[in-house]
């Protein structure tokens, strides 16, 4: 596992968005949760990391990026949200 939950949600990020599957993706993710739960990690921080998946990927907006700048964009943090422009 990452050294914290922060590392251990890029990373997860990081191969959510490599995932040649939607099969995979739910792999992935229920992987981390039962990791989390190994882990012992209490339910609040648990339902704030999901909280903080969810925002993280639809602040990305997968498909406006290639892979290079949605590597680097996951790598530093620097996922702002996607409300603020008009979308339909």
């Amino acid at each position: 596992m990452a050294k914290n939950i922060h590392e251990f949600r890029i990373k997860l990020l990081d191969q959510i968005l490599h995932a040649y599957s939607g099969m995979a993706v739910v792999h992935l993710i229920d992987t981390a949760l039962e990791v989390l739960a190994e882990k012992k990690v209490h339910g609040h921080i648990v339902i704030r990391f999901i909280d903080k998946m969810i925002f993280d990927m639809e602040a990305m907006e997968p498909g406006s990026y290639d892979d290079s700048q949605r590597i680097s964009r996951v790598s530093k943090g620097d996922c702002t949200p996607c409300s603020s422009q008009n979308r339909t």
